[in-house]
This record gives C-alpha cells, structure tokens and sequence, in this order.
C-alpha cells in the first residue's frame, strides 16, 4: 500500500542496483508511483524478483517499469497484474539478458514508446495475457539495438524462446 508521488523531474520512483551481489527472492507488491523520472528502475543481477498488483503512471521522462541486465543477467522475474501508464519512452522495457521472464496480466497503456521493448538477449520469455492499448508505437518489440556501440557485449534476443499468446493490443500502431 505504499503510495510515491514525485515531481517529475529527476529520480526513479522504487530504484535498485543489483549489479555487484544481485538482489534475490524480492517481491514489489501493491505499490503506486506517479510522476517520476522512471516508475521502477532495476539494474543488473535480479534472481526470483516478483512485481505484482501495482501501478505506475505518469513518467515524465522515461519508462514506467525498466529492468536492466546488461552487465549482470536476470533470471526468474515475473510481472504481473500491474497497471503501467502514461509514459514518453516504454512502458515495460527489459534490457539486456534474461532467462524464465513473464510478463503476465497487465494493462498498459498512453505509451509513447513501444507498450513493452525486450532488447538484447533473453531466453524462456513468456508474454501473455496482457491487454496493450491507445499507444503511439508498437505493442511488442523485440530486437537488439541497431548498432552495438554501447559497449556491452550481448547477444541478439532469442526469438525462439518467446511465447506470445492470447494479449490485446487495440488502437496501437
């Protein structure tokens, strides 16, 4: 029942770097964040990580849920019945390596960016279930950056480890 309200301009609503130890076995539950920088913003090395039954809406300058595993994969991650909305970049964006993600039976939508970007990498994705609408981009993409020059050695997404099935995407490009 934890209730953020930022003003927009800089910070993330919930912020959390994994990268040296990794973060394992966490649950975000029941939280809303509006009007922040990012909404939720997790970096590298999460294990067993569920984000469920909340809301975030009203990112002013970025992404309402990120997860960032570039330099240290994520594993086992769900996120589930949220509400992500109002955002000038992705709604859900996960960058960078991953393995057993689902994306499950949430409601996305006044996305700018696609309503969810799986970049770089990945295996054992599940996207189901979830309803995506009144975007200005796609519902789904999935694809590595265009150019490499980041710095950081990932591969491309792995294409055939993904399950789509059974979302609704209305009114998006």
């Amino acid at each position: 029942g934890l209730h953020f309200l930022g003003t927009g301009t800089t910070g993330d609503c919930v912020e959390w770097d994994g990268s040296s130890a990794g973060v394992y076995g966490m649950t975000i539950r029941n939280v809303l964040c509006e009007h922040f920088y990012d909404g939720f913003n997790m970096m590298d090395g999460f294990h067993n990580v569920l984000v469920e039954d909340s809301i975030s809406r009203n990112a002013q300058q970025s992404h309402t849920l990120y997860f960032g595993a570039r330099s240290n994969p994520m594993s086992d991650v769900t996120i589930r019945r949220n509400i992500f909305y109002d955002a000038p970049f992705d709604g859900i964006h996960i960058n960078g390596r991953s393995t057993n993600l689902m994306i499950e039976g949430n409601i996305i939508y006044h996305i700018q960016s696609p309503a969810v970007a799986l970049q770089n990498g990945g295996g054992g994705m599940v996207f189901r279930n979830n309803l995506i609408f009144a975007n200005n981009s796609e519902c789904l993409a999935v694809e590595p950056y265009a150019h490499t020059g980041y710095g950081f050695d990932v591969p491309e997404p792995d294409i055939a480890a993904l399950i789509v099935e059974n979302n609704t995407c209305w009114t998006s490009d």
